[in-house]
């Protein structure tokens, strides 16, 4: 990781709406949210973090609780801005 960041044309990229608390502080300011990332088109993207992301949207959820739907949608919204950064890979 410690390299990444510093590639050309290459974006990391979290899922969430703030960097993780995992990430050594030299590297937060390499981190995109996908409010951040909007804009960019980088060739290739790496989601940080997407396991944790997908293992809370497999949960079921009650399909009548209207902050559970939105909160949902908004995690399904900032996975596809992140993944759709790239022109080239994915990772």
């Amino acid at each position: 990781m410690a390299g990444l960041g510093d590639l050309d044309d290459i974006a990391m990229v979290t899922p969430e709406s703030t960097v993780p608390d995992w990430m050594p502080p030299q590297h937060r300011s390499a981190v995109l949210t996908p409010e951040e990332a909007k804009a960019l088109e980088p060739s290739s993207v790496c989601v940080l973090d997407l396991g944790s992301v997908l293992t809370r949207l497999r949960r079921s959820v009650d399909g009548q609780d209207p902050l559970e739907i939105h909160m949902r949608r908004t995690a399904i919204n900032r996975l596809r801005v992140a993944f759709s950064r790239a022109t080239e890979k994915r990772t």
